[in-house]
């Protein structure tokens, strides 16, 4: 990460879970620390995930492959009742 930081200064900055900053006007709050994971050989390496606070519209939750999801009250429907964990190649109706 510092050669990605060092090479856009001013322009990408490293976070983690807990901090909050402001992105084209609005509200970011990081969640997360871990990927899950892969195999008992392989690091886990860092992931989180950004709660976006809009306007009047809303918030959404971008989870990356964050394993914390923030609490429910904070996304509304997005990770409240109607929060699924689908299985590969499955859907479902909105």
């Amino acid at each position: 990460m510092e050669q990605v930081t060092s090479a856009f200064p001013g322009r990408v900055h490293t976070v983690g879970h807990g901090d909050t900053f402001t992105a084209a006007g609005f509200e970011v709050q990081v969640h997360g620390e871990l990927h899950a994971v892969i195999h008992p050989d392989i690091p886990r390496i860092t992931n989180v995930g950004y709660l976006v606070q809009g306007d009047a519209s809303g918030t959404v939750f971008h989870p990356g492959d964050a394993l914390t999801v923030p609490d429910p009250r904070q996304i509304g429907g997005l990770g409240g009742t109607e929060h699924l964990r689908l299985a590969p190649g499955a859907s479902t109706q909105l």
